[in-house]
């Protein structure tokens, strides 16, 4: 099968860091550099509101005296190229995928917007410019190899050339884009998948700038790399700055500020190659040729020959010696129609008809008779199997592509022409066949697994889930509540909105009411009725669940001592209980301690179980009788 090509994504621009915190306002005026403001809230709970903010100025045009050239992927044309076509753009290719707009001093702006459509901002335009001119556009240009070498003193290559033959920077935006290659099916072009791919396979992203200049035939050029700001400009030529030059005024301009075309513009050179365009013979100037000079009329017998049908023989009736036209895949506009290449005399078409009927259809009359003895040989039915006829039945139909095809002496020999081809060719078109075939079979066989996937499917639904209560349904299928959708929210918010506790869906519940559960076998062994339809009874509101019951807290000595009041006073009650308690508890131990010196057992019995007693009983009762 045939390799698919790999997709290409393009972004309009793309930049990285606090560049992309840039507003359209925050450069807007006269500024320097482009600015965004920094704040920083110091604000306490429950306090006055108290932030601190700080502008924060972005490097600029102007700070970039030029580049590294190993940034450049890749130029077209290459340098030196010669006998390049004219037909294509000049444009040169970075490795970083922000670097025609890791500069620009604007914020991105969109094409139109409006609030009740707004519309995304893709347009920026880079803070470079490639222009590109002949030898007879440029005013002036130090004769320096391919690059962007300058002098001793680190000055670029100044470049003097007309107003009249730069480009128009208000469109710039259009000339510039960032490429990701090698999108696979799996792999969908959102916003995420791109900015992961740039950020982690950064191999796969470059950056392209573009020179909208219609290139003539036999002619040099040389393509220049310069900037596209004043400040830019500028800081290239080492030239100090006034305060009319502010962040975003433009190298040049095509307005009316600059009505002479004639003004020469002074730029510095950050890069520059020169190309060879060839001698003509692309695509465009071929038609060119074929339309200017209009073409000269051709005469009606360009593409047609006369078909001599007088004498067909295979016991065909002889026609009129008058020639019918055979045409050919191009005719002249003068020619007679294609639908005419049929039409002879009436009479005779439908004699040569009936005759024809007679002497094609007679493989298929012998097989329906079933005699297999005579062996039959006669002319072919083109494209039988197409139209499901292995038969020229009727009366000729002129507009019916199988009766045309056979019945027309031109179109038959069209027709064996192309059969001729076929037969020729066959084995190429047989590999070619099994090509397609073995893409056929992939796709039958995902068509037959997703039928019988379907079936199985619809089987387990009607055996399994149509069968089931809603109860049992709604227990099944808990899991998926909070995935599937019941417009406009979830199953999981509807039954949360409902009578239904959604504690009778979770595990406990759901582990008691299983059919093979104790716990439900023991309710049926007692003769109690389990209740059914639980849900849809509980949805009506005949079945309610009742509040947990409460969990009181332990009687611990730690709780009684909380009952001390801080300032050294005793209630009444505590103090009646513990006198209580210490005489109980005093008691028990004389009692112990007797049993253990006269050794007697049931002395001994008798004051441990006191003791104990008068140690757990005590303190509840006080919690009693308090209501700790």
């Amino acid at each position: 099968m045939s390799e698919q090509l790999g997709k290409l994504t393009f972004l309009p621009w793309y930049r990285i860091g606090i560049a992309n915190n840039l507003i359209t306002s925050s450069v807007a005026g006269s500024g320097t550099h482009a600015q965004f403001e920094v704040k920083l809230d110091f604000s306490e709970e429950n306090h006055e509101k108290r932030e601190a903010s700080i502008k924060l100025a972005l490097y600029g045009p102007g700070e970039v005296e030029g580049i590294d050239p190993r940034v450049i992927l890749r130029t077209y044309p290459e340098h030196n190229a010669g006998n390049v076509e004219p037909n294509y753009f000049p444009f040169v290719e970075f490795d970083q995928p922000d670097f025609p707009w890791r500069y620009t001093p604007e914020a991105p702006t969109p094409e139109v917007t409006t609030p009740e459509a707004p519309q995304p901002p893709d347009r920026l335009p880079p803070w470079l410019c490639l222009i590109v001119l002949d030898d007879t556009e440029i005013s002036e240009f130090p004769a320096t190899r391919e690059g962007n070498q300058g002098n001793q003193a680190g000055q670029l290559p100044m470049l003097k050339v007309e107003n009249q033959f730069l480009p128009d920077l208000s469109q710039s935006w259009a000339w510039a884009h960032v490429q990701i290659s090698a999108m696979g099916d799996d792999e969908p072009a959102s916003e995420k998948t791109i900015l992961d791919i740039i950020e982690k396979e950064p191999e796969r992203a470059l950056s392209r700038l573009m020179c909208p200049r219609y290139l003539k035939p036999r002619t040099r050029y040389t393509a220049f790399l310069v900037p596209a700001y004043e400040r830019g400009r500028k800081a290239g030529l080492k030239k100090t700055f006034d305060a009319s030059d502010t962040a975003t005024k433009k190298s040049w301009s095509k307005t009316d500020s600059q009505p002479h075309d004639e003004v020469v513009i002074e730029l510095p050179v950050y890069y520059h190659w020169s190309f060879q365009i060839g001698l003509e013979g692309d695509f465009e100037s071929l038609v060119k040729k074929l339309i200017n000079p209009p073409p000269k009329h051709l005469p009606a017998t360009v593409g047609r020959r006369d078909l001599y049908i007088s004498d067909p023989r295979l016991g065909l009736p002889s026609l009129s010696s008058n020639a019918v036209a055979l045409e050919g895949a191009l005719v002249s506009p003068e020619s007679r129609k294609a639908n005419n290449i049929t039409r002879w005399n009436t009479s005779q078409e439908q004699e040569f008809f009936t005759a024809l009927q007679a002497v094609v259809n007679t493989p298929a009359r012998e097989i329906t008779l079933g005699d297999k003895t005579i062996k039959v040989v006669a002319p072919p039915l083109y494209g039988r199997w197409h139209a499901a006829k292995n038969s020229l039945e009727g009366l000729p139909i002129p507009d019916h592509w199988f009766h045309q095809l056979n019945s027309a002496p031109p179109l038959r020999v069209i027709a064996g022409l192309g059969t001729l081809v076929v037969q020729e060719q066959q084995e190429q078109l047989m590999a070619s066949a099994w090509d397609q075939v073995e893409g056929i079979l992939a796709i039958n066989k995902y068509l037959v697994e997703a039928q019988a996937a379907c079936v199985v499917s619809n089987r387990l639904y009607e055996r399994d889930f149509l069968a089931l209560n809603q109860d049992t349904l709604i227990e099944m299928t808990r899991p998926l509540h909070s995935k599937i959708t019941n417009s406009p929210t979830t199953i999981k918010a509807r039954i949360s909105q409902s009578p239904i506790s959604s504690t009778v869906l979770e595990a406990p519940f759901r582990k008691m009411v299983r059919t093979s559960e104790a716990i439900r076998k023991r309710i049926r062994r007692l003769g109690q009725v389990y209740p059914r339809d639980y849900l849809k009874k509980m949805n009506r509101g005949e079945y309610r669940t009742i509040a947990p019951k409460r969990a009181y807290f332990l009687r611990t000595w730690g709780r009684l001592t909380r009952h001390l009041q801080p300032d050294g006073g005793v209630p009444k009650q505590f103090q009646k209980w513990f006198i209580g308690s210490v005489s109980a508890g005093s008691l028990s131990s004389i009692a112990l301690a007797a049993g253990l010196i006269t050794k007697i057992v049931w002395v001994q019995g008798i004051g441990s179980f006191t003791l104990g007693l008068s140690a757990w009983y005590l303190p509840i009762s006080f919690v009693n009788t308090n209501d700790c």
